[in-house]
């Protein structure tokens, strides 16, 4: 592992795509190159537009109820892969 201490887990855990993939390797689970990627461009645009929305007072009007539904199948989906890729890896001691 690189230099991790539980103390920085709070900083480590983000929706940002990028901080996630920065997180795991940290831990030595490198994501890059997996089905993971599949997830960057939408994922990186959902949070982006969240973090406008809740920390710069930015308009919402044109996001949907539909939107929002669709949104969630996707994270799910996201954090699925995330879940499957992380379980395949070498790295991760599996319980009986």
């Amino acid at each position: 592992m690189k230099n991790f201490r539980i103390g920085l887990i709070e900083d480590m855990i983000s929706p940002n795509y990028w901080k996630t993939m920065k997180a795991f390797d940290r831990v030595g689970i490198n994501l890059q190159g997996s089905s993971v990627e599949q997830f960057k461009d939408e994922i990186t645009t959902t949070v982006l537009k969240r973090n406008r929305i809740v920390h710069h007072n930015d308009e919402a009007s044109d996001i949907s109820f539909g939107d929002v539904v669709n949104k969630i199948d996707l994270f799910k989906k996201y954090c699925q892969c995330l879940f499957f890729v992380v379980s395949a890896n070498t790295h991760i001691e599996k319980g009986s």
